[in-house]
């Protein structure tokens, strides 16, 4: 945002503004990738395997590399053949717009007050305890679960941004959770670093164990997000298909030439390079077998990528640290013991994921302003190289000065990367599974392909609604009333992806996602007339707002300046 306020200060065209900061989004995201890489570096940490700053750096540029390349043909599926919404997308273009050559002066003003809110808002509670971070429900023992609001600005931005359905979504989602709440089993940390589950029904729980929280009994979603974006990508085979031969013209595709990036071979070539060295690389410098490192490769960062890219896409949320545990699931399915291979695989999945999802984000805002696809990925092509570098050596300075996931008050707490590590010892044998997961990811995974047929039900219906409603403008056809109800009642039906993400993230989110899209996805405009404009510039400016608190709450806590918090 302030970059884009100094570019906005010079005296070039508008066009010419929004270009330039097109270009500054692009190479700017490009570290977002990198720096979430640091949970997989601090997870094989704990594990007994600490990386040298060349390690990570080589580690970096090859699981983002083919991340890189596999961004080509997500964008020509996701972006230009079957175009997702792509929320974090839209928050770039709402703010070039409101801040770039803007002659609105209320969708101005309406950003700038909403930022300056949302950012004093997350300082005086993340960081000063002023104000509440959550309100949770008390009745019923329901906090107990989770259950209650998150007052994050960015989470109501954010639920503008994916819409009502998705909104609905996220709310049958939570509810879910709520139901099987009584139902947890419980856990205790043993002495000697193990864990013992009992059974919700048992008749003595020891003192110490915990109730797990429904949203970490991460198995039912983790199948049903998974079976549920397989699904979607099979009943939209034809788009994925024509998807990628649309990118050779030759095959007999068209596409328009600033989505043109590089020519079907040169993708097919690209692809074996950076498969080959990020095999090479797994393989040599981390001794993963290379039968694993292909696997991790194929799955994590290409089959797995799939369902990812498309969850980002609609939701806002990128389920990169749930694919993580199950590429570390295949490998223990595939006799792997080790708990430090099977960390590897989260890290392969984390790095090609993040990398694919936040390129195509920014391709698709490229788009919008009609930056050439090919300038977006030449730059994060360019600038991958130093930003391994510096994230590289930056981890090794925090790892060296911080107690990373210990007990210490000045430890940092790791919470990705401690999930991780409990999750790679459970699924390489080291630790006890947990009682009934088995059973349970056979039931969401069946689920997960009923709500993907369901909603594509509901997409063929609201379609057939807007058609409707045309013929009975222009011919006023009474026929045509009842079928146009029957078609616009599937216009609210929870969005598959919105239900199957709300079951791994906490309650209380997913409740603040949906008050955030029926609130200003309806509410607002319905009610109050709100324009979209203004709308669009509220939802970007809680999640810009938010994510610099943060960022200055978390450098005031880091210096010592601003205490713990609470």
């Amino acid at each position: 945002m302030l970059i884009f306020a100094m570019i906005r200060g010079t005296k070039a065209a508008p066009d010419k503004l929004r270009a330039e900061a097109v270009v500054v989004a692009t190479i700017g995201s490009a570290g977002a990738t990198l720096a979430f890489l640091a949970n997989f570096f601090a997870a094989l940490e704990m594990a007994g395997r600490t990386l040298l700053w060349w390690e990570a750096t080589l580690f970096i540029l090859a699981v983002c590399s083919l991340g890189l390349v596999f961004a080509i043909p997500m964008r020509q599926l996701f972006v230009v053949k079957e175009p997702l919404p792509w929320p974090t997308g839209r928050v770039v273009i709402n703010a070039m717009d409101s801040v770039i050559g803007s002659e609105d002066v209320m969708q101005t003003r309406t950003l700038a007050f909403f930022s300056i809110f949302s950012f004093l808002y997350i300082f005086f509670s993340a960081g000063v305890p002023w104000f509440p971070e959550y309100s949770f429900v008390t009745a019923f023992g329901l906090a107990a679960f989770g259950t209650g609001i998150a007052w994050a600005p960015f989470v109501f931005g954010a639920g503008y941004l994916v819409g009502v359905r998705m909104g609905f979504g996220f709310l049958i989602g939570g509810i879910i959770l709520i139901l099987i709440g009584p139902y947890m089993p419980w856990e205790l940390k043993t002495p000697d670093g193990a864990t013992q589950f009992f059974v919700y029904n048992a008749s003595k729980i020891p003192e110490g164990a915990i109730k797990i929280m429904p949203h970490k009994y991460i198995w039912p979603g983790v199948m049903a997000l998974v079976t549920s974006g397989l699904t979607g990508l099979v009943i939209n085979g034809k788009s994925v298909i024509n998807a990628f031969k649309s990118l050779s013209p030759g095959s007999g595709g068209r596409i328009d030439p600033a989505d043109q990036i590089v020519s079907g071979k040169t993708l097919t070539l690209l692809m074996i390079l950076s498969f080959a060295f990020s095999t090479l690389v797994l393989s040599l410098v981390f001794d993963i077998p290379v039968k694993m490192a292909i696997v991790g490769l194929v799955i994590g960062a290409m089959i797995f990528n799939l369902v990812a890219s498309r969850a980002y896409g609609e939701s806002a949320f990128n389920p990169v640290r749930i694919m993580g545990v199950l590429l570390i699931g295949v490998f223990a399915g595939m006799g792997i013991n080790d708990v430090t291979i099977s960390l590897l695989a989260a890290g392969i999945t984390a790095g090609a994921i993040l990398q694919t999802g936040i390129l195509v984000s920014d391709s698709y805002f490229g788009r919008h302003f009609k930056t050439p696809a090919k300038v977006q990925v030449t730059l994060q092509g360019l600038v991958l190289i130093p930003v391994a570098f510096v994230c590289g050596l930056v981890y090794k300075l925090i790892s060296n000065t911080y107690d990373i996931g210990g007990d210490s008050l000045d430890a940092l707490p790791a919470p990705i990367a401690t999930a991780w590590h409990a999750m790679a010892e459970v699924l390489s044998g080291q630790a006890q599974f947990p009682p009934f997961a088995i059973e349970a990811m056979w039931i969401g995974g069946i689920a997960g392909i009923i709500l993907a047929i369901l909603d594509w039900r509901a997409i063929k219906a609201i379609k057939e609604s807007a058609r409707l409603a045309q013929m009975r403008v222009d011919d006023g056809w009474r026929e045509v009333d009842a079928k146009a109800a029957y078609s616009t009642s599937w216009r609210f039906w929870p969005n598959s992806m919105g239900i199957t993400i709300a079951m791994i993230l906490p309650i209380f989110y997913d409740f603040s996602f949906f008050i955030g899209a029926v609130v200003l996805c309806w509410l607002l405009p319905k009610v109050f007339n709100f324009k979209d404009n203004v709308l669009g510039s509220m939802a970007a400016a809680g999640i810009v707002g938010e994510g610099i608190g943060q960022l200055v709450v978390g450098i005031l806590k880091a210096t010592g300046i601003m205490g713990g918090g609470h």
